[in-house]
């Protein structure tokens, strides 16, 4: 079985909302890499900081 790349599991957390949608759109025109938007977005769902 093939594991998911950063890119794909953004997208697919990116599909959730509209909100998460705009907020990692944003952070790709900045030039920010899928890995660490990713890594964002998995200590917020996880409790941490809001995006």
């Amino acid at each position: 079985m093939r594991q998911s790349t950063p890119a794909e599991k953004l997208i697919a957390l990116a599909d959730a909302s509209p909100k998460v949608f705009d907020w990692v759109s944003l952070q790709l025109k900045a030039g920010r890499k899928p890995s660490q938007i990713l890594g964002d977005l998995e200590r917020t769902l996880s409790g941490g900081t809001q995006c």
